[in-house]
Order: C-alpha cells, then sequence, then structure tokens
C-alpha cells in the first residue's frame, strides 16, 4: 500500500515512517522544511499544491500527523494552533472529499480533548470539557471528523493520543526535560538540583514505539467515524516519573519547584480507557521504565 504521513520529520512521524517500512509499506510524508523523492515539501493550507500531492500519489492510508502540538505554545499563539491543527485537517479533508477518494485519513487528537475529569479512565464517550487551545482545536478536529463521515461517508477515524514519550521528542516536553538536566547535572553542567512545575499531576503515558503499533492497528482494523483512545489505561504521577529517572542516576540530586514552569491552567488527574483499542488487537508491550532510561542515555550520549 501506499501510506502518506503529513509531518513525517517530526517526533511521532519518524517512527511511524519506520514501523510501516518495517510492514514493507510504501512511505510517503510531507514536510515544511525538507524535501526528497519520497517527502513533499508543502504547507497543508495550501490547497491546489496537496491536491496535487494526492493526485500523483493515490495514498490508500493517510496519517494526518502535522500539527503543533505544544499546550504552551497554543497559550502564546492561538490563531497560528487552530489554523495548524483546525483549518489545515479541514482543507486535507475537503481535499478528499472532493477528489472522491475511499482514502483511509487517520487523523490525530488528543487527551487534552477531554479536559478536567473525574479521575476515572475516560472512554471515547466522556464528556469533553477542554481548558487550553491546544486541546479546543483538537477537539473541534474530532467533531470534524465525525461530520465528513457522516455527511459525506469520508473513510476517516480519531484518535485521541494521551501522551507519548521516548527518545527523540522535543525537549519541551517534561520527561524530556527531567532527563536533560540530569544528564547534564551527571557531566558537572548543573548544579545538583531539577527545576520543575507542578509534578503532581497524573497522567497516561505510553511510549511512541507502542503508539506507532496502534496508530497502524486502527489504520487497519478501526471503523470509519469511530473515534478511538490511545492510551495505557495506568496514571502515574509527574512525580513519580522523576523519581525513576533520578534513581537511575548516581548523583544525590534535589527539586526545586518553579512556578514559572507551571501552565496557565492544568489538568490534575487524565487517565484514557484503551478497551476500544485493546479489541482491535493492541497491548501496551513497553514498560515506562524502559521508556524513561531510553530517553536519559540518549541525553547522556548528546553530551559525552
Amino acid at each position: 500500500m501506499k501510506i502518506l504521513i503529513t509531518g513525517i520529520n517530526g517526533f511521532v512521524g519518524s517512527y511511524l515512517r519506520e514501523h510501516l517500512l518495517q510492514q514493507k509499506q510504501k512511505v510517503f510524508g510531507t514536510s515544511r522544511s525538507y524535501s526528497d523523492k519520497f517527502v513533499f515539501n508543502t504547507d497543508l493550507m495550501d490547497k491546489q499544491n496537496l491536491k496535487e500531492i494526492i493526485i500523483s500519489l493515490k495514498p490508500d492510508i493517510i496519517f494526518h500527523l502535522a500539527a503543533q502540538s505544544s499546550v504552551k505554545k497554543s497559550w502564546e499563539d492561538k490563531y497560528k494552533t487552530f489554523q495548524t491543527n483546525f483549518f489545515a485537517t479541514l482543507t486535507l479533508l475537503e481535499t478528499i472529499k472532493e477528489l472522491e477518494l475511499s482514502t483511509r485519513v487517520v487523523t490525530i487528537g488528543s487527551a487534552e480533548e477531554y479536559g478536567i475529569t473525574n479521575g476515572s479512565p475516560v472512554t471515547e464517550d466522556s464528556f469533553m470539557n477542554p481548558i487550553n487551545p491546544y486541546g479546543l482545536s483538537k477537539m473541534a478536529v474530532g467533531y470534524l471528523v465525525k461530520q465528513f463521515f457522516s455527511a459525506y461517508q469520508l473513510n476517516v477515524v480519531h484518535i485521541r493520543a494521551f501522551p507519548h514519550i521516548g527518545p527523540g521528542q522535543n525537549s519541551t516536553f517534561v520527561t524530556q526535560d527531567f532527563s536533560k538536566q540530569i544528564a547534564l547535572i551527571e557531566r558537572g553542567e548543573q548544579e545538583a538540583r531539577i527545576n520543575v512545575g507542578n509534578i503532581d499531576v497524573i497522567r497516561d503515558f505510553t511510549d511512541v514505539r507502542d503508539v506507532v503499533k496502534a496508530y497502524w492497528i486502527v489504520a487497519m482494523n478501526g471503523r470509519a467515524g469511530e473515534i478511538y483512545n490511545v492510551s495505557s489505561g495506568e496514571g502515574i504521577s509527574l512525580k513519580d516519573i522523576l523519581k525513576i529517572l533520578v534513581g537511575y542516576s548516581k548523583k544525590s540530586i534535589t527539586v526545586n519547584v518553579d512556578p514559572q514552569k507551571f501552565r496557565p491552567a492544568d489538568i490534575p488527574i487524565l487517565i484514557g480507557s484503551n478497551h476500544k483499542l485493546k479489541a482491535l488487537g493492541w497491548e501496551k508491550e513497553i514498560p515506562i521504565e524502559k521508556t524513561l532510561l531510553d530517553i536519559l542515555d540518549q541525553y547522556r550520549s548528546k553530551l559525552e
């Protein structure tokens, strides 16, 4: 099959590309900053260019990963967040509709669509109350998918991805931030103190290598018009994440809470039910401890 990944050079896109190549698929992508014979340099808001790419490829599956994925940046630039996340998706779906293609489109949403919860694992039918612009933009994408399925019978599915982590992620994400600071401390390049934001929150983390397997399973087996959580089904506090990482270091490290690292609004507990995903045949394989050690070891090697 021919597969197109928007945002192929991003964190998840690069892992998904490798996983699909292992499945012997023909993989192409889009990027705003890079091009080669497999990657098209384009802005997804350029509908004509996007249409030409899709006509030339006739992809069987499109994984729409291109996004502004930072909650912090969504507060700083709300307009760009909606342009990148919502309107680019609208352009893509309109293009597929106009070309009358049966291409399976997988859009990637976020656990941030749910917002404040009662602490129980949220299902795909749970009430949504996003508390930041990023979550709001992704919730809008989910509704867009449902409308394009019901109105035009597009072959679309929407994934609500809970936090996914692994080596190579942007250093602004919390597990990367912790790991980088520990690596710097071990080298004597930072005082033996880690600066953190709110570490009492509880999140549902999954290794990115398990996540891309879930995306592939949903693409192949998910029902059109449906929404699927991609989550581990288990919660862990950032305090415990930090404890695991610090435990891998031989240095004695103290923790300093920095108010500058707090978000304008935060969700105390966010855990996802993965029963619907597991019914398609997915299982989590990589434990959180291995993921965290892999992230830390990557920073250690970078700083050697």
